[in-house]
């Protein structure tokens, strides 16, 4: 099992296993790509997918991926190649938004990349080698992703395969009317005979159809349904379960249904392709049970890419499917070593490939005890603290330059670089017109301390609170006065964020839902925790400690601090009261660092 080489020491990459795989890597990997990504992700990409391609040795890559730098950008494509490359493969992440977002992702490039295949518009896309799986209440499933979550798979499915009103039986019956129109049209006439003697005495409420007319009315009430039906198949059937020349012919089927509505002549070439498609249906090997616990099984059988939680995973053990290969973990800083034990045990696994980045959030751990025996580590952290190599992205497209300064030089010892984006005139914003508000600035607090929110389970600062509301209720004032705001062309995200529920839930209570349903204008309150992985326009934190005792509470914490200075695009706003120089007192740095210019 791979468990075993994270425990031991890797082997290198074989020299053979390089050179057989090399031309389908270069194949998949596209010109494209490198037009899309820069020089740090396109070798992340290049040098694990080279390591996964290896059929002797189990390997574990590592790629780092820090604020801004395009993490799920990278996972994404790489994922997009190993599903080209046809490698069966899993991606776990800690939650379920993490895996929604790289899924939504990959989704996007499967949907671009086939509508540049596609010489037609097709009313479709293949995502039947891809599937999502999980709880349907903590999913939450977009709709961009439906076609991919398993259990609205197996529903659409179970109904195509049905016996009685399935695909099998709309292309029979199809088959049947085209080739012995005929014979029906004629039973048709002596049925419409018989009701017009038994009903003698009564008018005719309908002119007797002509054989064209009966032909078409037949056509027109087979079709919806079939066509549905061979939509349902193009979209959730893998294309690798049916041959190419197969899947070709539902398409093109497809087409010829339409034309055939409209005008007959079409009648022997789609009879002709009607047959092709009925005895690729017999062939298929669809279970001859068509139930859902059936058709779940087939799913899985399809799948080249699947997406779950790590936790969720360990249904895969009972799964009786060929065996994944990769498995790639996002956000693996944030996942505790033992959670990502369930999926690196799972039989057949070969190399794994963790995306992250321990300067971040580490998974919650609430025991004191637990935390430190260092229960909430990593297996992405251990690794890196053996010394097994990892691939920096090292250009972030998120922040004003004035905001990456100080998180590169303390977290990342200045490794990072700004793309040329932002560092250009465009990412430089005023929302204010006070000089106070630049990309970067301190807004002292006076009067303000902390207090308990009842419970004393967490803290809260009421001035500090009131400062926030106020900078809100400003900037919403400023940006509904420009000349583009009404028609939606200006856009603009608030975050406020602080350490403290309390102090959340206080902020939330003083808004009052007052920016709720805009689409030009979005404010979200959350703590530090819940905004690892997000990112706003603008960002407000709040600290709300303010004390004699130099205790900054949760912001003693270096990766809770650097998730807090990372999340705003072009303005971040540090509000707290009095002793502000104590947060970033790390015996390693000094506050007159981050004085804005």
């Amino acid at each position: 099992m791979l468990i075993f080489a994270v425990v031991s020491q890797v082997e290198e990459q074989c020299d053979s296993c390089s050179v057989n795989h090399t031309g389908q890597l270069s194949e998949s990997f596209g010109s494209d790509l490198y037009s899309q990504m820069n020089e740090s992700q396109t070798e992340a990409i290049r040098a694990s997918l080279h390591k996964m391609t290896c059929d002797r040795n189990s390997h574990i890559e590592l790629i780092w991926g820090p604020p801004g730098t395009g993490k799920t950008k990278t996972v994404s494509q790489m994922l997009f190649i190993l599903l080209r490359m046809n490698y069966r493969t899993l991606c776990c992440a800690p939650t379920n938004v993490a895996v929604k977002e790289v899924a939504s992702r990959v989704v996007k490039l499967v949907k671009e990349a086939y509508a540049a295949e596609s010489e037609k518009s097709d009313p479709f896309t293949p995502l039947g080698d891809i599937i999502l799986f999980g709880n349907k209440d903590r999913l939450k499933v977009a709709p961009d992703i439906e076609d991919i979550y398993l259990d609205y798979r197996v529903k659409r499915l179970v109904e195509c395969f049905a016996p009685s009103n399935g695909l099998k039986h709309c292309v029979r019956s199809m088959i049947d009317l085209l080739e012995h129109g005929a014979s029906h049209y004629h039973i048709f006439l002596e049925n419409e005979l018989i009701k017009t003697k038994e009903n003698k005495d009564e008018a005719p409420k309908d002119k007797p159809k002509f054989f064209l007319e009966f032909i078409r009315a037949g056509v027109k009430a087979i079709l919806p349904s079939l066509r549905r039906c061979l939509i349902t198949f193009c979209t959730h059937v893998a294309r690798s379960f049916v041959a190419k020349q197969n899947f070709e012919n539902m398409v093109h089927l497809i087409y010829l249904l339409e034309s055939l509505e409209k005008e007959l002549f079409e009648k022997s070439k789609c009879l002709f392709v009607l047959k092709t498609v009925h005895s690729t249906l017999e062939n298929l090997g669809i279970p001859a049970v068509v139930n859902e616990e059936s058709i779940r099984e087939l799913c899985f059988q399809m799948a080249t890419l699947v997406f779950c939680t790590a936790s969720t995973s360990y249904k895969l053990h009972r799964t009786n499917v060929e065996p994944l290969k990769v498995l790639v973990i996002d956000e693996a800083a944030q996942l505790k070593e033992c959670e990502s034990l369930i999926p690196l045990q799972l039989p057949g696994l070969k190399h794994a490939i963790l995306v992250g980045d321990e300067c971040q959030l580490p998974a919650s751990v609430n025991s004191k005890i637990s935390a430190n025996a260092a229960f909430g580590r990593s297996l992405f952290e251990r690794l890196s603290s053996l010394g097994q190599p990892k691939h920096l992205l090292n250009i972030q497209y998120r922040m004003h330059p004035s905001i990456s300064c100080f998180p590169n030089s303390i977290f990342y010892t200045d490794k990072i670089m700004d793309a040329p984006e932002v560092r250009s005139k465009k990412h430089e914003r005023c929302f204010l017109r006070e000089k106070m508000f630049g990309p970067y600035s301190f807004i002292n607090v006076p009067g303000g301390n902390e207090d308990g929110d009842g419970d004393d389970y967490s803290l809260r600062n009421i001035v500090e609170a009131a400062v926030v509301v106020k900078i809100v209720q400003k900037l919403y004032k400023g940006m509904s006065r420009l000349p583009t705001w009404n028609g939606s062309d200006t856009s603009l995200s608030v975050g406020v964020i602080s350490p403290y529920a309390a102090q959340v839930a206080l902020v939330q209570e003083k808004l009052r839902h007052k920016f709720e349903n805009l689409d030009n204008f979005v404010v979200t309150v959350k703590s530090i925790d819940g905004y690892q992985g997000g990112e706003q326009d603008i960002v407000l934190l709040s600290t709300v400690r303010a004390n004699n005792k130099g205790s900054i509470g949760f912001l003693s914490s270096p990766q809770r601090t650097n998730v807090a200075l990372t999340r705003a695009r072009y303005f971040f706003s540090y509000i707290t009261a009095r002793n502000f120089s104590l947060i970033f007192n790390f015996k390693y740095a000094e506050i007159e660092f981050l004085v804005p210019c």
